[in-house]
């Protein structure tokens, strides 16, 4: 079982990516994933539809698509919990997103915790973004509150992109609720999560469909062993996000 744990859909306003439904089907059929997670793309023209967007997908592909809700708290005001209910209530959403970079905010500022608030609320995980975007992008940022809500599980997205690794390794180090997807993360890297941390809290992610290939090879090339694999490209999303695949 292959689930990837963090892809997108649509058009992001920052990079210009477009990402539709077909580059991600086409990418799941080219590697064998059975299954994806997927975000609204960032900085879309309007989350509401962007939502709506990923809800479609999920209900034309039940069975390999899961829905992820990811809406800047700035811009959309007391109308966040409302749309993140929105989202994992009607729609069926596995979790929460939360960008410091694009949404200008540190996961320790005020207006930044409505987010955890309304992800314990609701009982599902939050992706975190880290890596580029210092210093709110920074692991160590998510310590202090895994520690104010135990029973949150946070997923730091691409473990700090290499450069902030061992920040990432010592988050998750301290926190048995913080998660690390290892996309864009060293291979070196990833041997040492495993090793230290436990499989089980290490997940694959491929942020694009044309890392998608790049990402299960590094994965396949560490030499672990089956069951480190198995819960690396597959169980431990399914574990965290209750996909019950």
């Amino acid at each position: 079982m292959i689930i990837d744990s963090h892809t997108h859909l649509g058009k992001s306003n920052l990079s210009s990516i477009d990402i539709s439904e077909s580059d991600l089907l086409d990418a799941a059929q080219k590697w064998d994933v059975d299954a994806a997670l997927v975000i609204p793309h960032a900085a879309p023209d309007e989350p509401f539809s962007a939502h709506e967007k990923v809800n479609l997908l999920t209900q034309k592909h039940p069975q390999t698509f899961f829905g992820i809700a990811a809406h800047n708290p700035l811009l959309i005001g007391d109308d966040y919990p409302a749309e993140t209910r929105k989202c994992i209530e009607s729609f069926g959403f596995k979790g929460i997103k939360f960008h410091p970079l694009l949404f200008t905010l540190s996961p320790m500022m005020p207006k930044a915790q409505v987010v955890f608030r309304t992800a314990v609320e609701l009982n599902v995980p939050v992706i975190v973004h880290t890596g580029t975007g210092v210093p709110w992008t920074l692991p160590s940022l998510c310590i202090p509150i895994s520690r104010q809500y135990p029973d949150l599980k946070i997923v730091l997205a691409h473990s700090g992109m290499t450069v902030f690794a061992d920040e990432a390794y010592i988050a998750a180090s301290e926190c048995a609720n913080i998660y690390l997807e290892v996309s864009w993360t060293a291979g070196f890297q990833i041997k040492h999560f495993v090793s230290s941390l436990g499989p089980e809290r290490i997940m694959f992610g491929s942020d694009l469909p044309e890392n998608m290939g790049v990402e299960l090879i590094k994965l396949k090339s560490l030499d672990l062993n089956e069951d480190e694999l198995g819960w690396i490209l597959g169980k431990t999303a399914d574990t965290v996000f209750g996909l019950g695949i």
